[in-house]
């Protein structure tokens, strides 16, 4: 079996495209309107995927864009931090930290560190693989 590696990517348009798909996600969060293909096909493959906690969340872009619109019922904004760390790239992976401010319609409130591992396939960002665990005092907390 052969394997072939992945061009390096650049780190400059790596990271401007993850900005860009985050700013994108907060603007259409708060936007209450159904979320525009073409405002994420520049940057996300068609094929894109989303995995938060292990579990697949999203199977491919037009999944995506329906399940931004449940995350719209949900929350009146999810406001999110610039990067909390030096973004480690690796071939055609980019690793980011974040946290994430959540605001709920109901009221409630939580601040989710997220840990995510953004692969890139023809510049464009085919997964999102998160890791995110809630802020603040926990039951093991003493």
């Amino acid at each position: 079996m052969v394997i072939a590696k992945m061009p390096a990517l650049d780190k400059t348009i790596a990271l401007s495209t993850i900005n860009e798909f985050l700013e994108k996600f907060q603007d259409v969060i708060v936007s209450n309107q159904a979320p525009n293909l073409s405002d994420f096909e520049k940057i996300l493959s068609p094929n894109f995927k989303l995995f938060i906690n292990g579990r697949l969340d999203t199977k491919d872009l037009s999944h995506y864009l329906k399940q931004i619109m449940l995350y719209q019922k949900g929350f009146k904004s999810i406001d999110l931090s610039d990067l909390l760390e030096e973004p480690i790239v690796d071939g055609n992976k980019v690793v980011i930290q974040y946290d994430a401010n959540l605001n709920g319609r109901n009221g409630q409130q939580s601040l989710v560190s997220i840990i995510a591992i953004v692969l890139f396939e023809d510049k464009k960002i085919s997964q999102w693989i998160q890791v995110a665990h809630e802020k603040g005092e926990s039951q093991w907390d003493m």
